[in-house]
Order: structure tokens, then sequence, then C-alpha cells
């Protein structure tokens, strides 16, 4: 399997990413749950208050870095991406799909939370992948 085709299969199995954001001149990084859909490998889905920091931060600078939160510990592959984030068009229901692969409960409150949530995706064209100690390759996606 190549890195590219790994990648996909990496992102597809990940629940979770440390998204860092920076806005005046300060970074911050959260753990985000998302939606990943192999068929659009190069943009990934997560929501977020409306009213929140983050999507304060991000209509500031949309510029973003994302390394996926591995799902078990003893994996030997390393991933990072920058894009830029911004809201999204897609459907609330397709979200609440998309994040229901993994987490199915959080998934059935979502249409529920829909009103107050800020719908955000991340587009990007490369990613950074290594495994193990090997130095990483860019990908393009």
């Amino acid at each position: 399997m190549d890195k590219r085709e790994l990648f996909i299969k990496y992102m597809e199995e990940t629940t979770n990413i440390a998204l860092a954001t920076c806005s005046d001149g300060a970074a911050n990084v959260r753990i985000v749950s998302i939606g990943f859909d192999k068929e659009e490998p190069g943009v990934l889905y997560f929501l977020t208050d409306a009213n929140s920091k983050k999507a304060a931060e991000l209509a500031k600078n949309p510029e973003v870095v994302f390394v996926p939160v591995p799902d078990k510990p003893d994996t030997d592959i390393s991933i990072r991406v920058w894009g830029k984030a911004s809201t999204s068009d897609i459907t609330i229901e397709r979200i609440a799909e998309l994040i229901g692969r993994h987490l199915p409960e959080f998934a059935k409150y979502i249409p529920q939370m829909a009103p107050g949530l800020a719908l955000f995706e991340i587009r990007y064209k490369t990613a950074q992948v290594s495994l193990g100690m090997d130095s990483p390759d860019t990908i393009t996606l």
C-alpha cells in the first residue's frame, strides 16, 4: 500500500484530530471529532459551537494544521496536514452520518444541536506522511 492509500485508510479510521489554529499571534490546539469520506480525500468536516472561540479564530485566520489522533496507541504512522478551514455547505444530516461512523451515540444528538452549531470543512491538497522513523513524504490528494 502506498502512502496516499495509507493516508486515506488511516483517515477513514480516525475519530479525532488535534486542530491547531492561530489568532492574534497565539496558537491554540484542540481535539475535534471529524467526518471524513474517502471519496473526497482532500477535505474533512467538523462542527463546533457557532459562538466558540474556535469559530471566531477561524473567521480571523482560516489557516490550520491538524494531526490525526490515533485511536490505537500502537500505530507507527505519523500524519501532518496544512489546510484552510471555512464554513461548509455540508448538510447537518451528512455530517452526522460521517461522524456517526465512529461516534454513533454523539451523532444522534447532532440534529438537535444544529441551531447552535457552525459546520466547517478543512480543504487541503497535500499531507506529510511518515512510517516509523522514516522521513516524511509529501503526498498529493
